[in-house]
């Protein structure tokens, strides 16, 4: 990233833009224009950067945790590109992995499985040390056994998560996931019953 004599990043075009685009989407849009202008000519700090986005994070977390329907489905999509952006500007920022981890979350709630595995699989390559790793990784198994039913990937997901994590409260139900890999309801039902008799 190219800095002025000043030290400062201009980020502004980058960041601001996105988000004042989707407030403007909620408020009305054309008559915000000239604030974007405006922000697209500021000079910020990477630091001064993230500390907007983090607040416009916020803004939409508190917004959609009071919302339903139409408007939460919205404020999904909202706080997901929100998540992304920061995850994709600020990658060695320490609050990226639970950024690109929340994204994931919400995909799933949106039932976007294909961007929940890239969220989840970003958390696992690239922040090896961070505490939701493992969880990461069980909820690409998850996808893939539940949702998209390609149970090779889904085995390959949770067998690296016993591998890694052998200790881990969800290893085990990796291990209960493997032994019912692509079995019906029904099935399921036919095997506890058996199991209980």
């Amino acid at each position: 990233m190219k800095k002025n004599g000043l030290g400062q990043t201009k980020y502004a075009g980058l960041i601001f833009v996105a988000c004042v685009i989707f407030a403007c989407s909620e408020t009305g849009g054309v008559n915000n224009v000239p604030e974007t202008v405006a922000l697209e000519k500021s000079t910020l700090t990477e630091e001064d950067a993230a500390k907007q986005l983090i607040k416009d994070i916020e803004k939409t977390e508190s917004e959609l945790a009071s919302s339903s329907g139409e408007k939460a489905m919205a404020l999904r999509k909202r706080v997901i590109d929100f998540y992304a952006n920061y995850s994709e500007i600020f990658p060695n920022d320490a609050r990226t992995p639970e950024m690109s981890f929340k994204a994931g979350n919400e995909s799933v709630n949106i039932e976007d499985f294909k961007s929940a595995l890239h969220f989840y699989s970003l958390v696992e390559q690239r922040y090896t040390e961070y505490q939701k790793r493992a969880e990461a990784i069980y909820l690409q198994g998850f996808i893939y056994d539940t949702y998209t039913k390609e149970f090779g990937l889904a085995e390959a997901k949770y067998t690296m998560l016993i591998d890694l994590y052998p200790n881990h409260v969800l290893a085990e139900q990796a291990k209960m996931s493997i032994a019912n890999l692509g079995m019906s309801d029904e099935d399921l039902i036919k095997k506890f019953e058996s199991q209980n008799n």
